[in-house]
């Protein structure tokens, strides 16, 4: 494989090697970073002009295409969420596209870049990429370079920045000089242009670029607690946990630089604390307006009546009693002993009876 310059008789493939890399973005969920006619054809051919693009050629054939530029990039003078790993000289990697017909090419433009910055006493290689270019994210990582922060373009675009150290200064970290193979160390000079990591905040002290402060252990705890709320607004436990979101949010935004989701769970904490409170409020309100009471004395009203019912129908057993006691003074067949009176009568006056 050679590397080279790209050339005016160039132009047509490169381009067509440039379409086809914006529609596979497109389907790998990345279509807003290489919109359709992005690079423009006036781009590249300045490009070519300045000398910075480069295509790199199998067989005859342009396999890869892609800027490499020395010197001070204006988009990377301001970095958010993060900081760069070196402040010494740097080269920049930008528009690398694959033609799709052979894998590992994007490694092998990365090891030239490097060793051509190496070669010119630059101290890092930086590159950026979309949030959503999950693809060049994870060839980054796999050629070197670390995440750093996040950068962004002349017209406001954000973009995730990644810088990969090409040599170790005085007091830097072992094994951070990510070597690409075959790239021989530049022999420094002692004491000449070395880097001097040690005191200089803009040093990354943590792996993977970040720096201490960036821990996002509370603001993960106040979302966690933020939405649980949420979730149980209705409840009384609701209250504490709200509270809590709101204090870890807080703290979070006071002490780091990981803001986002401490925002997030305050906000969530917030909205659920007046959910619950209004939920209470309605619920007071309810229970002062209801007939709930008038009902109960309604019901006890009933109560009483049926209870008079019920002494009234006891009177009626009462009255049923002395009615029972006229049948017991009334006895049939005491009378009845008047016949037998009758019949002895008859008896005693001729021993006959009247038939």
């Amino acid at each position: 494989m050679n590397i080279r310059n790209t050339r005016t008789e160039d132009l047509e493939e490169v381009m067509r090697i440039y379409g086809r890399a914006a529609g596979y973005m497109a389907e790998t969920g990345n279509p807003n970073q290489w919109t359709p006619g992005y690079p423009p054809r006036e781009m590249i051919e300045e490009d070519i002009r300045r000398g910075v693009s480069y295509v790199m050629e199998e067989n005859g054939q342009i396999e890869a295409v892609f800027a490499y530029i020395e010197g001070v990039d204006l988009t990377y003078g301001r970095i958010e969420n993060g900081a760069w790993r070196s402040m010494e000289p740097y080269a920049t990697v930008h528009r690398l596209a694959s033609a799709g017909r052979r894998r590992g090419v994007a490694g092998v433009c990365f090891a030239w870049c490097a060793n051509q910055a190496a070669a010119h006493r630059c101290s890092s290689l930086r590159a950026d990429t979309h949030r959503d270019n999950r693809v060049m994210q994870r060839v980054l990582l796999r050629n070197g370079f670390v995440y750093c922060g996040d950068i962004r373009l002349a017209d406001g675009s954000p973009r995730l920045a990644y810088e990969r150290l090409l040599w170790q200064g005085q007091g830097s970290q072992a094994g951070q000089s990510q070597w690409a193979p075959g790239v021989n160390q530049p022999q420094w000079t002692p004491g000449v242009n070395q880097l001097q990591w040690a005191g200089n905040r803009n040093q990354s002290q943590q792996s993977g670029g970040r720096q201490k402060g960036d821990g996002i252990a509370l603001g993960v705890a106040s979302l966690v607690l933020g939405i649980t709320s949420f979730l149980l607004f209705c409840t009384c436990v609701n209250v504490i946990m709200s509270i809590t979101a709101i204090i870890l949010g807080i703290v979070q935004i006071s002490k780091n630089k990981e803001k986002a989701l401490a925002i997030a769970g305050i906000s969530t904490g917030a909205i659920s604390l007046l959910m619950a409170v209004f939920f209470m409020f309605l619920f007071g309100v309810g229970i002062s307006s209801s007939d709930y009471y008038n009902s109960y004395d309604s019901y006890d009203s009933y109560y009483d009546s049926y209870y008079d019912s019920y002494d009234s129908y006891d009177s009626y057993y009462d009255g049923y009693d002395s009615y029972d006691s006229y049948y017991d003074s009334y006895d049939y067949y005491d009378d009845y002993d008047y016949y037998d009176s009758y019949d002895s009568y008859y008896e005693e006056e001729g021993g006959q009876k009247l038939l």
